[in-house]
């Protein structure tokens, strides 16, 4: 085997770990997008139980005051 044939398969194996990343990094910015999504669920879900509890603590003080 001659230099130039060293090289070319240096470079096809490098072409494969290019690919090998490409395809590793389309799937993890799927994954991000999954997360994103997730992620702004989890923040809706936040806020509405934040509301919830608002108004839960403010009943309640209403009720102790009236009582009270």
């Amino acid at each position: 085997m001659d230099e130039f044939d060293e090289m070319r398969e240096m470079l096809d194996a490098d072409e494969e770990r290019i690919d090998d990343l490409e395809r590793q990094n389309e799937a993890l910015q799927e994954r991000i997008k999954e997360l994103e999504l997730e992620n702004h669920k989890l923040g809706a879900t936040i806020d509405s139980d934040n509301k919830i509890i608002l108004a839960l603590t403010r009943a309640l003080h209403k009720e102790r005051t009236e009582r009270g």
